[in-house]
């Protein structure tokens, strides 16, 4: 089963006039073209400026824990939490069978994982050392009680704090080479568009862990229907 997500905002697809010019010159299909538009602009308007930069490396020499990341890890974005009110929320197994497929499609691809998480479930399931994961994330107030919304959650740890984690953990999984998650999330979205531009990625495999999606080895705006 492959992803189609042109259903979602017919009327909302579309490529700014003074692009046309140049998407005729290129061979993205006229489908793909809003996804081009989509992560050219999320990269746009994302990008750090040095005081972010600054603060992100702070933080990174606080609160990253495990081993440094190599070339070869694998970026799991494991989301739970309040999920589940807008789409099927899959198991930490799921997710670990899915970083078990990026392997067998890329042997190049390590043992290594950098795990992003709202769950400190998820992050004791993957730092046990009998599943023989290298595990590394970044040690930060996660969100056990799915009854807390959003909102109250970011007012009782700060907002300012919930998005330079958030940042970090972005950055720290675009360094990696192969990528997990759901691409029904939307964080999820953000790090397959960030990957494939900022860190011209696009070609490397993104498993999902939902299991009727086949494996991607294109970018979520590029893929085929």
């Amino acid at each position: 089963m492959a992803y189609d997500l042109t259903y979602k905002y017919p009327n909302k697809k579309r490529v700014p006039v003074m692009f046309h010019s140049l998407m005729e010159q290129t061979l993205i299909p006229t489908e793909r073209r809003y996804f081009w538009w989509r992560a050219q602009s999320t990269a746009y308007t994302l990008r750090p400026n040095e005081r972010t930069l600054a603060e992100l490396q702070r933080r990174k020499s606080l609160l990253f824990r495990g081993a440094p990341l190599q070339p070869s890890c694998i970026s799991a974005f494991v989301r739970h939490g309040d999920k589940g009110v807008e789409s099927t929320v899959f198991t930490d197994s799921a997710y670990e069978q899915a970083v078990l497929k990026l392997r067998e499609i890329d042997p190049s691809l390590s043992r290594q994982i950098l795990l992003s998480t709202e769950d400190p479930a998820t992050v004791q399931y993957f730092t046990d050392a009998s599943r023989g994961w290298e595990t590394s994330y970044v040690d930060m107030p996660r969100k056990p009680d799915t009854s807390i919304a959003n909102a109250e959650y970011m007012r009782q740890h700060g907002y300012a704090e919930e998005m330079l984690n958030g940042l970090l953990n972005l950055e720290l999984a675009l360094a990696c080479d192969g990528f997990v998650s759901s691409i029904a999330s939307n964080w999820a979205r953000l790090i397959d568009e960030l990957r494939s531009t900022v860190r011209c990625k696009a070609g490397a495999v993104f498993v999902d862990a939902d299991p009727r999606f086949s494996p991607l080895f294109m970018s979520y705006g590029m893929r085929r229907l």
